[in-house]
Parts: structure tokens; C-alpha cells; sequence
């Protein structure tokens, strides 16, 4: 019997599941929900820790910082301190207390969420770097059709990649998810620090993108903090 998916086995498939999907359809099954691993505070006490002395923590980074995350315990000041650490982004850390003061949601719009959120309910097991890649790709129309269709699995064909009508801040975006899938110095610490080389929405979105790849979907369910937590 022939599949209703005329694009199942092609680059296109992608598109084609979106076309065929009913406005603000919720796939059975997956739907939109982020499911977490949820451990509990008292889990996660740092007393149950074989490093734990009773006196301030002696490592440099905290082993279990994923799951104090998921309890609840670790706010996302924390987190941008753990990942941009003071000695690598002195120059950073203005544009992160700005970041962290700002109200702005995760994603850049809605149309943003859905398209990640669909993207995601098809692939439930990829990995938190290609999670954050397709994250970025999916907030530009232009970065969507140039480069999202030569996503494979766990990687992506950037040598089949063809940019077209895309702006300097969307190309900023594309430089970060080169550097998120392929390790490359594409986007650094350096270029994050100035607004004139990365702009202030595609900052916030490779901040929250850097994060995702690193940690997870846990940063899209933390509280900010307080501005005691260092940054």
C-alpha cells in the first residue's frame, strides 16, 4: 500500500509532515510535552556527594549538576555560570547579566516553538547537540529551507549546504550551529561578547542554544535566579 508521504525517504520529508499536519494538530504519542527525568531535592543533597566535607564545595564543577537541575535546586544563572565560566568570558559576562535581566521567552516566537517542538516529537531520541542545532535552524525561515533539509540523524551534510537571502545576524546563527554539531571555532566566546558581530536576538538564542546542547532540556523549565547567583 503506498505511503501518504510522497517525500517520506528525501530531504523534503520534514516539510511535507508539516504541509499535512491540521492547524494546532498535537501529535498522539509525543505530542508537545518536554519530558524530564525528575529527581527530587532530598536526592540530590549535596550531602550524599563523595566529595562533600560539610565545608564549601572544593571542586571547580559540580559532578551532578544535571540532576540538581531537574530537582529544582540549580537556577539558570547557575547554569550560564557553569558553562561560560569567568576565566573564558570576562568579556561575556556583561552581555549574560543582560541576557538574564531580560523577559524575553525561549524561543524567538511561536511559529519558532511549534516548528521545534514538531521537529522534536519526529526525532524523541537525538541527541541534546543536534536538539540544539535544529533549535536555531528552525527560528529563521531562511536558515530552515538552506540547511535543514541536509540534517541526518546525528549530523549534518554542511558540505551540501548552499546559504541563500540569509541576513548577517541569521548567518551569525548558522556559524553557532556549525560549532554545536562539528566542534569548529565558527562562532567563540570573543564573537558572543560584541553586539556588533552577534546581534541581541540571535545572542539569546546561541546562549539558549549553547545551554540545551550542553545540558538539556532542563534549561527550558528552570527559574532565572537571583542576581546573587554569579554570572
Amino acid at each position: 500500500m503506498m505511503s501518504r508521504y510522497f517525500m517520506r525517504d528525501t530531504p523534503l520529508r520534514f516539510y511535507e509532515r508539516l504541509m499535512m499536519a491540521p492547524p494546532n494538530y498535537r501529535q498522539k504519542g509525543h505530542g508537545y510535552v518536554l519530558k524530564i527525568e525528575k529527581y527530587t531535592p532530598e536526592k540530590v543533597d549535596c550531602e550524599y556527594c563523595a566529595c562533600f566535607t560539610g565545608q564549601p564545595c572544593p571542586l571547580s564543577e559540580c559532578g551532578y549538576l544535571m540532576e540538581r537541575a531537574s530537582a529544582g535546586t540549580v537556577t539558570l544563572r547557575q547554569l550560564i555560570a557553569d558553562c561560560f565560566q569567568p576565566k573564558r568570558a570576562v568579556k561575556l559576562r556583561k552581555r549574560l547579566r543582560t541576557f538574564m535581566e531580560s523577559s524575553s521567552g525561549v524561543f524567538r516566537n511561536d511559529l519558532h516553538q511549534c516548528r521545534w517542538l514538531k521537529w522534536r516529537s519526529v526525532h524523541p531520541n537525538a541527541s541534546d547537540s543536534l536538539k540544539a542545532a535544529v533549535f536555531l535552524l528552525t527560528a529563521y525561515d531562511e536558515l530552515m529551507d538552506n540547511v535543514l533539509p541536509f540534517v541526518r540523524e546525528d549530523v549534518i551534510s554542511f558540505e551540501s549546504v548552499r546559504l541563500r537571502g540569509i541576513r548577517a545576524e541569521q548567518y551569525a546563527v548558522y556559524q553557532a550551529v556549525k560549532t554545536i554539531i562539528t566542534g569548529s571555532d565558527g562562532i567563540t566566546m570573543d564573537d558572543l561578547a560584541y553586539p556588533e558581530l552577534v546581534g541581541g536576538e540571535a545572542f539569546r538564542l546561541i546562549v539558549t542554544a549553547l545551554l540545551l546542547a550542553r545540558y538539556g532540556e532542563v534549561v527550558f523549565v528552570l527559574k532565572k535566579g537571583r542576581q546573587t547567583d554569579a554570572v
